[in-house]
């Protein structure tokens, strides 16, 4: 925590320095990527070493030393799986706020000096906070040695211009993360392996749908007459009403096995794509005059409907790992999984371009 936080920290000082003029030997360009690369590896460092911590702040021991129920003990991995999706979120909206804010009124060096308080704080978090005692072991160089090796591979077809850079990567790193996760998982007895596989594949084909792309939003533009205000306050109160009801839907994802809670989000996850459709076909002519619900209150409502589904799908899988990942290698399978579902926002941004190119919609 403390290393990632330390790079967040240092790309942040970074951007504040070329803002307020302190840094004029490098171009102000080159800065930037240095300092987004050393702010997305911090970043990425401390998601990994939070999600492990997450494994480890439930007590599997009682007061008096004696073992806790195995029930007792998923249900509180759960809700800690919850509640990092809440803070999460949490954090993320609330900063969005405030950096707009900050910045209608502050210099962007003091913004980016004032953001440097947020890796501080977690660094102080970490140091607080009571664990069991994971102890240390040595580096699994073919994990390592892969990632990094996967990451060379990146930056290389990123810079070649290579027309499927993309393709190639996406393909490249599935491969890569699902030999790491088949060697991590050799050690598991069948059944459980095979339920943590299957949990794994229907969250990525729930998190791989397609979007609908920018042929929707010029479509609300140019047809509907939304704006770049509503669309803040759409994202903004969606979000903030996503959270209220994933709290309200937590009680029953944790209480429910993964494949239940996947087929039922998955289920909502379709319907919730109906108002949308609707739209497109002017339901909000008729909704309009009769009931009084115009085109923007069909799209906040359907909105803050979806934001909670993509994050309480992932609670699921993550509380398997948790529950299952030996102590000496939770850090590693978190960020395994993470790769894997982050990979799967991958797809479905491909397959929104793909769809965009066999479907073209122009502006206007």
């Amino acid at each position: 925590t403390i290393i990632g936080g330390s790079l967040v920290a240092a790309g942040l000082l970074l951007l504040a320095g070329t803002a307020a003029g302190w840094i004029t030997s490098v171009r102000p360009e080159h800065v930037y990527v240095l300092a987004q690369l050393l702010v997305v590896i911090g970043g990425v460092i401390q998601e990994v070493v939070a999600d492990a911590m997450s494994a480890e702040v439930v007590p599997r021991t009682t007061a008096q030393g004696a073992p806790r129920l195995q029930s007792d003990i998923d249900a509180d991995l759960a809700m800690v799986q919850v509640l990092a999706r809440l803070g999460y979120s949490i954090g993320a909206l609330s900063v969005a706020w405030l950096a707009g804010l900050l910045a209608q009124s502050l210099s962007y060096a003091t913004v980016f000096l004032i953001g440097v308080a947020v890796p501080l704080l977690s660094m102080a978090g970490a140091l607080l906070i009571r664990l069991e005692a994971g102890g240390s072991r040595r580096i699994d160089w073919r994990v390592l040695g892969g990632g990094i090796a996967l990451a060379a591979a990146a930056t290389l077809l990123g810079l070649s211009g290579f027309r499927f850079a993309q393709e190639v990567m996406f393909v490249l790193a599935l491969a890569v993360i699902c030999l790491m996760l088949a060697r991590l998982f050799a050690d598991l007895d069948a059944p459980t392996r095979r339920l943590i596989v299957f949990a794994g594949i229907m969250i990525f084909a729930f998190r791989a749908v397609p979007t609908l792309g920018e042929g929707y939003r010029w479509f609300t533009m140019d047809r509907l007459g939304f704006d770049e205000r509503f669309f803040g306050v759409l994202q903004l109160t969606g979000t903030a009403i996503g959270l209220v009801a994933m709290w309200l839907m937590s009680d029953s994802v944790m209480r429910r096995p993964a494949t239940t809670v996947l087929l039922w989000l998955t289920f909502l996850a379709a319907v919730l794509w109906l108002p949308s459709l609707l739209l497109v076909h002017g339901v909000h002519e008729w909704t309009g005059p009769v009931l009084g619900i115009g085109a923007r209150t069909i799209a906040l409502v359907d909105e803050a409907a979806q934001s909670p589904l993509a994050l309480l799908a992932t609670v699921p899988l993550l509380t398997l790992i948790a529950r299952h990942a030996p102590a000496h290698h939770r850090a590693t399978w978190f960020a395994l999984i993470a790769s894997l579902m982050s990979l799967a926002i991958v797809a479905s941004q491909l397959l929104t371009k793909y769809l965009n190119l066999i479907f073209p919609i122009e502006r206007g």
